[in-house]
């Protein structure tokens, strides 16, 4: 009897160290994939705040309707050398350089 409880005691203590050992390895994975998330996320927030910073000046060009200032501030913004920066608002950012130039174009008549 005292046998069969001391090997039921280590069995019992052999589950409760692989559990244990299951628990951390559960913990460090999700931590690692938190981190992973919110380095992605403070890229794509990195990204959204460059579009942010730059994009006002060509926006308010083309809604003042002061063709001057428009091409002034197209010059600073080339479609095919847009920096990676923007990340996924690159589409935006030359969606809105497009609209620019076609409102140039227009303009000029």
């Amino acid at each position: 009897m005292l046998r069969m409880t001391s090997e039921f005691r280590q069995e019992s203590e052999r589950k409760v160290a692989e559990e244990k050992a299951a628990s951390a390895r559960r913990l460090a994975d999700t931590r690692r994939q938190t981190e992973e998330q919110l380095r992605k996320e403070r890229q794509i927030t990195d990204h959204i705040m460059n579009v942010l910073r730059e994009l006002p000046p060509l926006q308010t060009a083309m809604e003042l309707g002061d063709l001057a200032l428009l091409e002034q501030e197209l010059t600073k913004w080339k479609l095919e050398a847009l920096p990676e920066r923007f990340g996924e608002g690159k589409g935006v950012v030359e969606a809105v350089v497009k609209l620019a130039k076609e409102r140039v174009v227009t303009w000029r008549g």
